[in-house]
């Protein structure tokens, strides 16, 4: 997922010209763009740059495993409300059963 999101960013400049190629201008994008102290922070070296992405690139991780972990607790979760879901209804039309016998 972080290869295709960098491979997009590099296949799409984001330089200030380009801003009105779009539909929708970014305003805080144009903002960190003229920014003085951004621009400060653009001229990190490539070893800051690779150490920042790599640390990108945990936290995806990170994200994404803790995603997964969600995801898993609420596939459980769903089961289970879908087994008491099942019981409740099986008793109900058990109990409608009896009350229709009794008729």
């Amino acid at each position: 997922v972080a290869q295709v999101l960098e491979h997009l960013l590099y296949l799409r400049p984001t330089g200030p010209g380009n801003q009105f190629h779009e539909a929708d201008m970014d305003l805080s994008a144009w903002e960190r763009l003229c920014d003085p102290e951004s621009a400060a922070l653009r001229k990190q070296s490539k070893a800051d740059l690779v150490d920042e992405l790599q640390q990108c690139r945990q936290k995806v991780f990170s994200l994404e495993k803790d995603l997964a972990k969600q995801a898993k607790s609420l596939e459980a979760e769903t089961a289970c409300w879908k087994r008491e879901h099942e019981r409740t209804t099986g008793r109900l039309m058990e109990v409608n059963l009896a009350l229709e016998a009794k008729l």
